[in-house]
Parts: structure tokens; sequence; C-alpha cells
């Protein structure tokens, strides 16, 4: 049976029409998948932020004259997991306890003596409380001093390691005071591998009065 050119025309006519349907209708799903990709991103950094500024409320609070005032902090049983032993104890810097007054936040020592913290904020007050005792007790100025007093081992590494970051020489004289909210996470960044301690300044500057 003969087919008229006319329901050729009206059959692929109507091919097309589907075939455009289906990609238009491909198209949006995928529009729509993005925007709802965006949208989860948009409310994530949304809540980090909120997060973040929570706890620097939390930090700012911390006032150095005021000796009554204490930082409380929720940790998750999802938060700061162990991956190395700073991490497990919440001690950005592995600062260790010898006997005396115990750090603001400490909990514990393991089995290295080195502070188990209650939330890695109070690791980095304690590292701003020891460089400027270092600076105003025993005249502490150079990286050199500061860190052969801080460390016990890989302590060449780790003059090279700050002073190259810093961008200051082994004996050259500083204000480590003044120069904390760079060196601690420099510090940090040797001690643990990541860049961490830029997002706690304000207990830094609570420090310093």
């Amino acid at each position: 049976m003969a087919v008229s050119k006319k329901r050729l025309w009206d059959v692929a006519l109507v091919g097309v029409t589907v075939a455009s349907i289906g990609v238009a209708g491909y198209g949006l799903a995928t529009s729509i998948k993005a925007a709802k990709q965006t949208e989860y991103y948009q409310r994530e950094c949304i809540r980090l932020l909120n997060e973040n500024s929570d706890l620097r409320q939390e930090l700012v609070k911390a006032s150095p004259t005021d000796k009554e005032v204490k930082m409380v902090f929720t940790v998750g049983a999802h938060e700061f997991a162990p991956k190395t032993l700073a991490r497990a104890n919440r001690n950005l810097l592995n600062i260790r306890y010898f006997g005396g007054e115990k750090f603001k936040g400490a909990i514990g020592v393991d089995k290295f003596n080195h502070v188990i913290f209650s939330h890695p904020a109070y690791s980095v007050r304690a590292g701003a409380m020891i460089l400027k005792n270092y600076e105003e007790r025993h005249g502490i100025r150079t990286v050199e001093d500061m860190i052969k007093r801080f460390a016990e081992g890989n302590q060449e590494q780790y003059v090279a390691f700050v002073c190259k970051h810093l961008g200051v020489k082994p004996r050259q004289k500083i204000s480590l005071k003044k120069n904390l909210h760079k060196i601690l996470p420099i510090m940090i960044k040797f001690e643990t591998g990541e860049s961490v301690g830029v997002e706690y300044t304000e207990i830094i500057k609570a420090v310093l009065g």
C-alpha cells in the first residue's frame, strides 16, 4: 500500500517533536539537579559560617582580666577525628604538661605527657600564652631560641620551616607577641601538617589583652 508524501511528512514531524520534547525534558531535569546541588552547597556554606561565628563569639568571651569567664564548647563525636596525635588530643601544638598550673581547657594528658584539651581552641590559647611568656619572662626574641625552648626534636627542620613561612632569619630579633597571629598557624602547620589555626585569631588577641 502506497503511503502519501503528506503522511510521511506528518510522521517525520511527530518524530522530531517527540525528540525535541525528550531533549528539553532531559535539559530541564539536568538544570533542576544542578540547581538542587547549588542550593545544597549554599545551605552548607551558610551553616558553616554560622557555626564559625558562634565559635568566635565564645572565644572572645575569654577576657584575660576576668578569671571567672569560662569557655564552653560542645564537641561532637564526628569532630576532630584522631588522624594524628595532635588531633586526637585536640592539641594542635602538641603542648606537653610537666606539672604546675594546668592550662585552661586541659582535661588530661596522654602517655607522652601531651595535654589533652576539650577543644582545639584551648590549645591555641595555651600556645599564645607560652610564646607571650617566652618574650616577657625569658627575653626570647628569635625563632631559633623560641623553637629550642618549645620543641625537643626536629629543631633544625622546625626553625627552618617557621623562618621560611614567617620570612625571617633564625637569629633575627622579632617580637613574638606582635607576630603571634602569624607564628602560631605556622607552628600548627609543622606540628599537624594542616592549615588550621588562623580561625582562632580572636583568642590570640584576648591573650594579648
